[in-house]
């Protein structure tokens, strides 16, 4: 009798344990036997090269964004979130395997292949009996670089290329198409199961052309009328959400993969350099149970969206995953997202330029380069000074730690680094999205040492020129070339 009453007993407290809303990683350790999850639709939007501070609910007045703005009044906006990388698809695979690049092995746009030994966040909802669809705006993030791992549907059609504009023209969707084709998913979908949806929106990244109204109503300024329209295509897809979807079993996220550099420091784009333009993101997150109208000061990072989303769900965090569940920060606990490791190799790919690395605190940024740098966020933001001479010590401190992390700096052999080889179309299509690769398979050697990118600003801005001119150019016309 009494071994029934003491198993009686430990179910209840293990059931209670199960049901918490906001728990730490440590707590979510149950055997999945035993673990009740909680069947909650999540659906993920990921905007691409959206800088935070476009946003109005994140201080900006001359951005029209309600959609979005009216998300973070009814849930949760985190002020110090971070991307890993300031490129899209190895950013997307630290989203969905809570990895770093340099675990998950992406390491970049175009010859980098996620593995299937990495389990994304999509197969665990799978496998627990979601229903599981994508539907991507850019061919960076087709199928066959494997961030399709446990999707039923993963709609990653592109258009074909206008043979009246040039060559160089993008080939991505529009986020209106992108929408529509979600809406259309979600209107025909089973309602017999929960559902993970994602769906990732292009704009605003270059070209910047807003469609109209926001070409007129943002001229000269068409990044910003980029972001204007994106919201306003959104606002459609959270219309569709609120009306079929009950609010007390749903999940809506929307964050950025990267930001835009938009000339700061040289750059016009981004994946070359680590600074906040590209590496600082906006999050907003709605869910049962969440506190409405909540701003987190504490830094988030990408590689805590999985286990974010797992613990909404009471689900098990893999012990794999090198995030944190960020939940205890909406009641101002403590967790260990202090350090945020970033990383590029976009300037040793594709320029033969030296990587860069970065190590990030509330306070501190270090970016171990050729001539290292250290910033200090709180008194300069924007990164223009470079204090590594007056604090030595906290720079030290940050490559150790840098240096723990990925096995990697001075006095250590070189990280060896494989790509694979891609096929002419994917190659031609990321050509015309800006970013220029080998296309073959190759060996990348990476030492640290090389030119530093931020002594090759002028070349920056030679191509950046050169890009928009020949975007410019007819397709009949560069054909017409010898």
């Amino acid at each position: 009798m009494k071994g029934c009453l003491l198993a009686s007993l430990l179910l209840t407290i293990l059931s209670a344990c199960q049901n918490s809303k906001v728990e730490s990683p440590q707590t979510s350790s149950a055997p999945s036997a035993t673990r009740t999850w909680r069947p909650l639709n999540v659906v993920l939007v990921t905007i691409d090269t959206l800088r935070a501070d476009r946003l109005g609910c994140y201080g900006n007045t001359n951005v029209e964004t309600p959609n979005l703005d009216g998300l973070a009044a009814k849930g949760v906006l985190f002020e110090n979130a971070v991307a890993q990388t300031p490129l899209t698809p190895p950013s997307h695979a630290s989203m969905f395997t809570g990895k770093y690049p340099h675990v998950h092995g992406v390491r970049g746009t175009g010859g980098f292949i996620l593995d299937p030994q990495h389990v994304t966040l999509a197969e665990i909802l799978h496998e627990k009996g979601w229903q599981t669809a994508a539907f991507v705006g850019a061919p960076v993030l087709k199928r066959m670089f494997g961030l399709n791992q446990g999707f039923d549907v993963y709609d990653d059609r592109m258009p074909e290329p206008d043979p009246k504009r040039s060559t160089l023209e993008n080939p991505s969707l529009r986020a209106g198409v992108v929408v529509d084709r979600a809406i259309g998913w979600l209107n025909k979908r089973s309602v017999s199961a929960p559902f993970f949806l994602w769906v990732h929106v292009y704009d605003p990244h270059a070209p910047f052309e807003p469609a109209p109204p926001f070409d007129r109503k943002y001229a000269g300024r068409p990044y910003d009328g980029e972001v204007a329209y994106t919201d306003g295509e959104l606002g459609r897809l959270f219309g569709v959400i609120g009306k079929q979807l009950p609010v007390d079993r749903t999940i809506l996220l929307v964050l950025s993969d990267h930001g835009e550099s938009l000339g700061e420091h040289g750059e016009y784009s981004h994946g070359v350099f680590l600074y906040d333009s590209t590496l600082r993101i906006p999050w907003l997150m709605v869910a049962p149970g969440l506190p409405v109208g909540t701003r987190v000061r504490n830094q988030a990072r990408t590689i805590d969206l999985l286990p974010t989303v797992l613990s909404l769900v009471d689900g098990e965090i893999p012990a794999a995953s090198q995030g944190v569940n960020l939940l205890p920060t909406i009641q101002d606990q403590p967790v260990e997202t202090t350090l945020s490791y970033g990383e590029t190799l976009y300037p040793k790919t594709n320029m033969g330029w030296a990587e860069l690395r970065s190590m990030r605190t509330p306070e501190w940024k270090y970016i171990r380069a050729p001539r290292p740098e250290l910033y200090d966020l709180q008194s300069d933001p924007q990164e223009r000074t470079n204090v590594i001479q007056k604090h030595p010590q906290e720079a030290r401190q940050l490559e150790s730690e840098l240096a723990t992390l990925t096995a990697t700096g001075p006095g250590k052999p070189p990280e060896q680094v494989g790509l694979k080889a891609m096929s002419s179309e994917i190659e031609r299509q990321l050509r015309s999205l800006g970013y220029a690769t080998g296309g073959g398979a190759a060996k990348l050697e990476l030492t640290g040492e090389g030119a530093d990118p931020k002594d090759r600003v002028h070349i920056l801005e030679l191509i950046d020129e050169a890009n928009t001119r020949l975007k410019a150019i007819p397709a009949a016309s560069m054909r017409a070339w010898p």
